[in-house]
């Protein structure tokens, strides 16, 4: 035989290694290396399954995004805040691959939210009508600027956000309380938290160009803009509702039963992210795999067994 081929007529003692595959034992053979390939994008450069295999990237297009008000996004933001919703890696009801948390999520239900990861990034992309799941923590900026872009710490208004220079948490900008040294933020802080749900804080920062040192943290982050976030329109008395960072907005926002409230607000008595377990990280950076790697592995295993069962009647 030339280049390994499979004669159809008399094979040699070394042709008979190679299996002849006809019918479904090729087909099943053909199937699990198609779907083994296809659900390898969701994997961790090293390898590792990092969350949840209901989680999958929300995709590096601009387009077909959401526009919204500064007030809209932390009314959208307070929803999660009031229902505390647990800290998840995953939609509701689906698998989640963090170790600290439960094997499935389970949450507060609400069909708006529930496809949405409630991990750091699932709620900033929940907040900024990202579409569901939500994105990870590498796909905003500074490490991808598709629908995000760095700006100056001290220029952070309602509705922002800062991401974690070394990657693996975001929280999202509330208020100034003193602009450029303190304020209130939002954040879904992790199952190790000792408040693992939505909840805020407020923290001491140092702002510094992009880079804004919230103390609560003790981490230096980037404060970044969702693209398409605008300033509130100027209300009849002449103030915007949210455009100065030092209002409370009080719009509803997408899910129905939602509503804004100041609870928890100025909790500094948390443990910082820095206390929690490595393994949990607050939020991971990369994609999970697609759905179909087990079933991939299911067929490449019947596939074998069919190969194997085929030498031995040979």
């Amino acid at each position: 035989m030339k280049n390994g081929a499979i004669s159809h007529g008399t094979t040699s003692a070394s042709d008979a290694r190679v299996p002849r595959l006809r019918g479904n034992h090729a087909f099943v053979l053909v199937a699990a290396c198609l779907v083994a390939c296809s659900s390898q994008g969701g994997l961790g450069t090293s390898g590792e399954v990092h969350e949840s295999d209901s989680m999958e990237s929300t995709g590096s297009t601009s387009e077909g995004l959401s526009t919204l008000t500064r007030s809209e996004s932390i009314a959208l933001a307070e929803q999660w805040v009031t229902a505390k919703l647990q800290y998840c890696q995953a939609a509701n009801g689906a698998r989640d691959y963090d170790s600290a948390c439960s094997s499935i999520c389970h949450r507060t239900s609400n069909a708006d939210w529930d496809p949405y990861r409630s991990d750091c990034s699932g709620f900033v992309s929940w907040a900024w009508e990202l579409p569901a799941p939500g994105r990870v923590t590498s796909e905003f900026a500074p490490f991808d600027t598709t629908v995000s872009t760095a700006i100056k710490c001290t220029d952070m208004k309602p509705g922002d956000a800062a991401n974690l220079n070394a990657g693996g948490h975001i929280v999202l900008f509330k208020n100034w309380i003193t602009a450029g040294s303190k304020a209130v933020f939002i954040e879904e802080p992790g199952c190790s938290s000792a408040t693992p749900y939505a909840h805020e804080f407020t923290s001491d920062v140092t702002c510094s160009g992009n880079d804004v040192d919230i103390a609560y943290e003790g981490e230096t982050f980037t404060a970044i803009r969702y693209i398409h976030i605008t300033d509130d329109p100027p209300s009849p008395s002449g103030d915007a509702d949210a455009g100065d960072g030092n209002t409370t907005p009080g719009r509803p926002g997408k899910a129905s039963n939602g509503s804004s409230s100041d609870d928890d607000a100025g909790v500094t008595n948390d443990p910082p992210l820095g206390d929690m377990p490595a393994d949990s990280g607050g939020c991971n950076t990369s994609p999970a795999p697609a759905r179909g790697s087990s079933v991939a592995s299911l067929l490449a295993f019947a596939a074998l067994v069919l190969v194997r069962r085929r030498r031995r009647v040979r």
